[in-house]
């Protein structure tokens, strides 16, 4: 191949390399924000499924805001909850909206060990546009990173029972 012909290949791949990636551009500020809103809806879901033991004082819940600092987006504020029963403390503390795999990452940390929650995307179609628009949280605990389960009310019961060391006594 002659160098002109060769130069002229490589500068038409580029050119094409140079669209998709503009046309595949993230908004990175869009994107923060859109995360940001996920956390919080997470949050308020937990604090709904609460509601009664809080209001009977059985339990406190304290959203604080904590810093990030992602590679792509930059340093923002996020919102973490922490949950008190007597002297123990569960923390949904997030961690990352940039993740394999993922849209985001939320632990969820107590005395009896912590799992992650990541939020996928429900869409088998990983360059799907809309992507972003179907997803769910799902739980992972770090010793088994194959196999999660879709977090629900039923879940979060179940992971507060066991990351309080709440036993099966009635």
């Amino acid at each position: 191949m002659g160098n002109e012909k060769f130069l002229n290949l490589v500068k038409s791949h580029a050119s094409r390399l140079q669209e998709a990636q503009s046309s595949q551009a993230v908004d990175w500020e869009k994107r923060k924000l859109w995360w940001i809103n996920q956390v919080d809806t997470l949050l308020g879901d937990v604090r709904q499924w609460l509601k009664a033991l809080e209001e009977q004082q059985i339990l406190t819940i304290e959203t604080k805001k904590i810093s990030i600092n992602e590679e792509d987006i930059g340093s923002y504020d996020v919102n973490s909850m922490v949950i008190k029963l007597g002297f123990q403390t569960l923390m949904f503390k997030p961690v990352a909206s940039v993740v394999v795999g993922g849209f985001g990452r939320v632990d969820i940390e107590g005395p009896g060990g912590s799992v992650m929650l990541l939020l996928l995307s429900l869409s088998s179609d990983v360059t799907a546009p809309d992507r972003m628009n179907n997803v769910a949280w799902h739980i992972f605990s770090h010793r088994d990173r194959r196999t999660s389960r879709e977090f629900d009310e039923a879940s979060f019961q179940s992971i507060f029972s066991s990351l309080l060391l709440i036993g099966g006594e009635e």
